[in-house]
């Protein structure tokens, strides 16, 4: 696992627990944000069998790609790192309809990681596939610092709560792989198929601490070295992130992580229009309050030279959560408080084995004041300039 706060090359993995939620679209828009910028960006299509980042980055799919690489030993990994028309861009695409792709094996994976590895940039984005099979995870533990994006519809969320379970028991299987009884303990807990059969982590890591307190203690660091990130995409009304703050209290009440938000992005239909126009949305609707949330989100990476830590002004607010909270409040103060369009039902996707709707109801519930507190606070802070709507708002070192 790399550990981005001590690297200079940030190696940041964008994933979602459910499809269609924005994921490439973001990793797309932040990777011509940061070149822009002047930092040497790769961006990297890891949707095996399903890769699609081109799309939003305005090319072609006809160009080499990982498919290519894995499938020929006579084509270098340096073939298929392509010049892009941004400055400081480079892409890898994906499968490139090269079938077979979606089921690579874990050493091809530690070697496309170990490639990757070696470039001499500032960022490489990956954009990995939805769901938590074993490519997605792998790729997301990669790095300790990845980011999750989901829209604020409580299916999108508690899928998002199954993806984050998920990788901190695939990153507990491998490291303790080589000790037979805690691997069948842990085993055992994900095949209980029983409604919330699972354990919160805390009792996982003192069941583990019994087989040796060396155990629980290497337990411990596992999970305290993720530090994982979110987005909310599509957000529509600024209660919409009430329901994301719930993620956060179950991951750090069930999963011991302390997850942090790097900001949310308006609804915005320019998306779909975007593609059909072959075009980056970012250069789209460059005038776009998503588009300058997109900035914002660039700034926020390209202003913590210890990602995944930040450099966060804590007299304001509490943590990132709190930040992007703010700063959402403020983009809808600005564009006059208004919905940014009709809400779409959430229905018809299921929800993660293990969690009950009334958890997040629960949470939701009392975050209710919280929201209205957040409206009256907003007016009494100084939140950046009055330049473009939605604009970097109170975050920088000290």
């Amino acid at each position: 696992m790399i550990f981005c706060e001590q690297a200079r090359r940030k190696f940041i993995p964008i994933a979602s627990g459910k499809g269609g939620v924005g994921k490439s679209m973001l990793t797309a828009n932040l990777g011509i944000l940061l070149a822009a910028y002047g930092k040497r960006t790769v961006v990297v299509d890891l949707d095996l069998g399903g890769s699609n980042l081109h799309t939003y980055l305005g090319l072609k799919n006809t160009r080499l790609g990982i498919g290519n690489f894995l499938q020929s030993k006579d084509i270098g990994f340096e073939r298929i790192l392509q010049e892009t028309e941004h400055p400081n861009l480079w892409f890898v695409p994906g499968d490139v309809l090269v079938s077979g792709t979606a089921a690579i094996t874990a050493a091809q994976r530690r070697g496309l990681i170990r490639r990757l590895e070696k470039l001499d940039v500032d960022f490489v984005l990956l954009d990995l596939g939805s769901g938590t099979h074993h490519n997605v995870m792998d790729f997301f533990l990669a790095s300790n610092c990845g980011v999750l994006v989901t829209n604020p519809q409580s299916p999108s969320v508690l899928n998002a709560y199954g993806f984050l379970k998920n990788a901190v028991f695939r990153e507990l299987q491998r490291r303790f792989s080589s000790h037979k009884k805690i691997s069948e303990y842990l085993k055992s807990i994900q095949n209980d198929s029983q409604p919330n059969a699972t354990p919160k982590l805390t009792e996982i890591v003192e069941r583990i601490r019994k087989f040796g307190k060396s155990h629980g203690a290497v337990a411990e660091e596992v999970v305290s070295a993720l530090k994982p990130f979110v987005v909310v995409n599509m957000i529509r009304t600024i209660e919409d992130f009430t329901i994301v703050n719930g993620l956060r209290e179950l991951t750090e009440r069930n999963l011991m992580l302390d997850l942090g938000c790097l900001g949310a992005l308006f609804h915005d239909e320019a998306v779909v229009l975007s593609l059909r126009e072959q075009k980056p949305f970012i250069e789209a609707a460059e005038q776009s309050f998503t588009a300058a949330q997109l900035n914002r989100i660039a700034q926020k990476l390209l202003q913590s030279p210890r990602f995944p830590e930040m450099p966060l002004s804590l007299e304001e607010y509490a943590d990132s959560f709190e930040l992007a909270q703010i700063e959402t409040a403020n983009d809808f103060e600005r564009r006059g408080g208004e919905p940014v369009s009709e809400t779409e039902p959430g229905s018809g996707v299921s929800m993660p084995e293990g969690i009950q709707d009334s958890d997040l109801v629960a949470l939701i519930s009392a975050q209710k004041q919280e929201i209205e507190d957040l409206k009256t606070t907003i007016r009494n802070l100084t939140l950046g300039g009055q330049g473009a709507p939605g604009g970097q708002t109170g975050f920088g070192g000290r």
